[in-house]
């Protein structure tokens, strides 16, 4: 499948994934800052902004559509950095395909199933999926309206905007989506999955997984499994945030990122 993307700054390759309900746009703020050490590339992903929808969403799927986007930028290897959904693609695409990986990092998440994961803000991902399929844009005339539907599900304000940059205003006044609800509301299971030994093979390389110290995303006990899949994993805490932490301490976590991919050790 061939991605939207952005790309900003020059150095060595650097490609973003972003987590479920994102977009390139919403790392924007941070490629800007790690492009002044490198050539930052931020695809939407597949069913959501602006690349191409598709009934499956399978991490092969996803890792398959970043691989072919190193192959259409004649790129043979990158770094990568992966938030949340993106996390568990570039752990996939790690392990499937180590050559095409420089150093990687994994942002508030690990490779466990997390179907029966209950995040400390509520937010539960089938009931707004769900909400999101059942709002008609056609009777939406103000972006307000869309966000009081939403209310209903998820009560924080800070979550209900970043939501709302999925829908958008055409050129004739009417609303659209930019994500695929139905899609990625089928594939949950999917998402929610484990991320497992890819042919018996573990990635020997260096990765760093990064945890907002307020998050639940990545728990102590996490540990084992991640280091029986890349037995190199270093951690680091960014204090004062949760799971968006990119968004929540950006200077800090971009901070965290320049320095382990400019690391010689």
């Amino acid at each position: 499948m061939k991605l939207f993307y952005r790309k900003i700054g020059k150095g060595e390759p650097l490609v973003i994934a972003h987590g479920l309900y994102g977009m390139s746009d919403n790392w924007m703020s941070i490629a800007k800052t790690l492009s002044e050490n490198f050539e930052v590339i931020v695809p939407d992903l597949r069913n959501h902004g602006q690349s191409p929808w598709a009934d499956s969403h399978t991490y092969s799927d996803l890792a398959g559509d970043l691989l072919e986007l190193l192959n259409d930028l004649s790129i043979e290897k990158a770094n990568f950095l992966g938030h949340s959904m993106g996390g568990k693609v570039v752990m996939k695409l790690a392990l499937e395909n180590p050559g095409n990986i420089k150093k990687l990092i994994v942002a508030d998440v690990s490779p466990r199933n997390y179907i029966d994961f209950e995040e400390k803000s509520g937010f539960n991902h089938s009931d707004v999926l769900k909400l999101l399929q059942n709002i008609d844009l056609r009777n939406i005339k103000l972006r307000t309206e869309a966000e009081n539907v939403l209310s209903y599900k998820v009560s924080d304000k800070r979550i209900r905007q970043f939501l709302m940059k999925n829908i958008s205003r055409e050129k004739n006044g009417t609303f659209a989506f930019k994500l695929n609800a139905v899609a990625l509301f089928n594939n949950l299971n999917e998402i929610a999955g484990e991320i497992n030994l890819a042919n018996g093979k573990i990635f020997n390389g260096d990765i760093l997984f990064i945890k907002g110290d307020k998050s639940n995303y990545i728990r102590e006990s996490d540990r084992s499994q991640i280091l029986e899949l890349f037995p190199s994993a270093r951690f680091v805490t960014v204090k004062n945030a949760g799971h968006w932490l990119h968004a929540e301490q950006p200077e800090v976590f971009a901070g965290v990122v320049r320095n382990f991919l400019l690391s010689k050790y």
